[in-house]
């Protein structure tokens, strides 16, 4: 449990390499972890290392389809990285699972903003 702390406390310090060798470290434990491989491309965006944020995304979502939890990191790595078809992708498949989290509705904001419908991205938020 200390190493899942401090590997959280690390990331929200912005101690990103510290972050990064902790949750390695729990994944030689937890192998088939979501939970850990999410915050691993967490770490990964953190440190601007988006084409490995993105395959590790990539990989929870050909793991589980219907993940919502940490997708909202990977939709603003989508956003940075002007990726439209993707992100418009994930929105519609965030907003058939479960629409009203709020992870959600930060996806398909990132998508309307992307896309300059910006009446829509606020949209989201006010009917949310």
């Amino acid at each position: 449990m200390k190493d899942f702390f401090l590997a959280s406390a690390h990331l929200e310090l912005k101690m990103h390499e510290e972050a990064l060798k902790r949750y390695e470290r729990l994944m030689g434990v937890f192998r088939c972890s979501d939970y850990i491989q999410a915050q691993i491309a967490t770490v990964q965006y953190s440190m601007r290392d988006l084409d490995e944020a993105d395959m590790i995304f990539e990989e929870l979502l050909r793991t589980d389809p219907f993940r919502v939890d940490s997708m909202d990191v990977y939709s603003n790595l989508l956003y940075a990285k002007e990726s439209s078809t993707a992100l418009s992708f994930l929105a519609h498949r965030v907003f058939l699972t479960d629409k009203y989290r709020p992870e959600s509705c930060c996806i398909i904001a990132n998508y309307y903003s992307l896309k300059g419908q910006h009446e829509n991205q606020f949209c989201t938020f006010k009917e949310h």
